[in-house]
């Protein structure tokens, strides 16, 4: 199923406190370019998500002048700008390619395996004991965790 993801946000939980933000589109070109840089193949529904929209900001309600506070999804030039972990040891030991943000230093990706994304499972790795765990197994259900937890 191809789900259209603002579509699919805006049937989850309303909320009177967070008000999410949708982007334009990534080209294709984008898309091939990123994977390219990166030396990671996306699994189709992140290359999906990203074909309808760049990233999920999140803004409060309260004060819309302030602009975006965090990321629901990350930008995919943020995805890009955060690969940087793709470069060192801790990659090595983590493979994971972060896709969002929980706001506490903790991240949530994708795990990477040879180039390519073992699973569409979606994980939470903890900066403070640096330990990995299964979050979700789709990115439609973490969009949906993450609304309603938020």
């Amino acid at each position: 199923m191809d789900l259209k993801w603002p579509d699919f946000s805006k049937q989850l939980r309303k909320d009177q406190i967070l008000n999410y933000c949708f982007y334009d589109s990534v080209p294709e070109s984008q898309l091939v370019e990123a994977e390219c840089k990166i030396k990671i193949v996306f699994p189709d529904e992140l290359k999906a998500f990203y074909r309808q929209t760049d990233g999920i900001g999140i803004e409060l309600v309260a004060y819309p002048d302030i602009g975006i506070i965090d990321y629901l999804i990350l930008p995919l030039e943020k995805v890009l700008e955060y690969s940087w972990f793709l470069h060192g040891d801790w990659f090595a030991e983590k493979n994971l390619l972060f896709i969002a943000p929980n706001g506490n230093g903790d991240y949530f990706g994708y795990e990477v395996v040879e180039g390519r994304m073992k699973s569409t499972q979606i994980y939470k790795w903890d900066h403070e004991d640096d330990s990995i765990e299964l979050y979700s197994t789709s990115l439609a259900m973490f969009i949906q965790k993450q609304i309603e937890t938020n």
